[in-house]
């Protein structure tokens, strides 16, 4: 099946420039936007690249296994800078912090810190101690025939989310333009609400590859979409839900960690498996625990992250800078 996009492919959209010794920037584009505000995932991506650059202009055969990121600010589309500060270099290990700022660079207005990160690097073995742990995915996802699912001929996946209803989200003004990003097919029927599991590819026609996985983690914040009621005279579970169908919602990431399982092939992979639960969901906060695997049913990735279940109206209101200090 060939692919076509107008998306801003992934590559480019991550694309940095060193300015100074240990300084980056880069711009941050509207197709990879959930509403007016930039995916977490997607500027974790390219803070990842920055820093990945800058591994490679210290020639460390290292490579990122290990990200934590802080929200402190929400970003917005336009040119961003990343600050690398060096705080370990080793011949196994390293680590890094890096600062995203975005704003005004003058000495008469401060440019705002948007996401502060962590990152541990390690160098490549192949003689250190390997074991097989038996761990398997749980509830276990079924199989995909990914040729029969692109006709709508799987009987465990579809194009189209029965729970997760993007395009109703996009009727009442709320477009999450990274979708863009990705040709998804979901289950039909996840084992239970709070789960939902998926397999994607790059619409661009790009491969997976490390520098895309902050992107991918956070590709599909979902979960509380399973409530959403479902239009009349549609199937649905007769329970109190205590928002309406035409209520949408955006779910801001405060912080997302990182642990990545395997070091994917240089030229990259077409398809990735993701599965996303929340263990609670209350008072406007819930966990995202993430897992992804490969075609092989490999564990590439595992992520965490706190998220914030807010009106969609507080992504697509005019900003204020000095109205909204010390607000998201």
């Amino acid at each position: 099946m060939s692919l076509s996009s107008s998306i801003v492919p992934f590559s480019t959209a991550t694309g940095v420039t060193q300015r100074e010794n240990d300084l980056w920037s880069a711009n941050l584009h509207k197709d990879y936007c959930v509403g007016a505000v930039p995916n977490g995932g997607y500027v974790a991506s390219v803070m990842y690249q920055a820093v990945q650059s800058h591994i490679r202009n210290l020639a460390l055969r290292q490579e990122i296994i290990s990200a934590q990121l802080q929200y402190v600010n929400r970003t917005q589309i336009g040119e961003v800078t990343i600050a690398i500060e060096k705080v370990k270099i080793g011949l196994a290990t390293s680590t890094f912090h890096a600062t995203l700022t975005q704003g005004n660079d003058s000495s008469n207005s401060k440019a705002r810190k948007c996401v502060l990160g962590y990152y541990v690097c390690l160098a490549p073995t192949t003689d250190s101690l390997t074991l097989t742990t038996g761990w398997k995915l749980l509830p276990p996802a079924p199989a995909i025939d990914l040729e029969r699912a692109a006709k709508e001929l799987d009987p465990n996946w579809s194009l189209e989310a029965s729970r997760i209803q993007i395009s109703h989200l996009a009727s009442l003004g709320f477009v999450r333009a990274v979708e863009g990003a990705f040709e998804s097919y979901y289950r039909r029927q996840p084992d239970r609400k709070g789960l939902e599991d998926s397999w994607i590819r790059l619409t661009s026609g790009e491969r997976f590859t490390n520098s895309t996985l902050s992107l991918v983690v956070d590709a599909k914040p979902y979960v509380v979409e399973g409530w959403r009621p479902l239009p009349e005279g549609e199937k649905s579970e007769a329970e109190a839900v205590p928002f309406s169908r035409n209520d949408p919602f955006w779910y801001p990431t405060l912080v997302m960690n990182l642990d990545i399982k395997k070091i994917l092939r240089q030229e990259g992979v077409e398809w990735l498996f993701i599965r996303t639960e929340a263990r609670k969901i209350e008072q406007g906060r819930l966990d995202l625990q993430v897992t992804i695997l490969d075609q092989e049913g490999d564990l590439v990735a595992l992520s965490s992250h706190v998220n914030l279940v807010l009106s969609a109206s507080r992504n697509l209101g005019a900003r204020n800078v000095k109205e909204d200090k010390g607000r998201l």
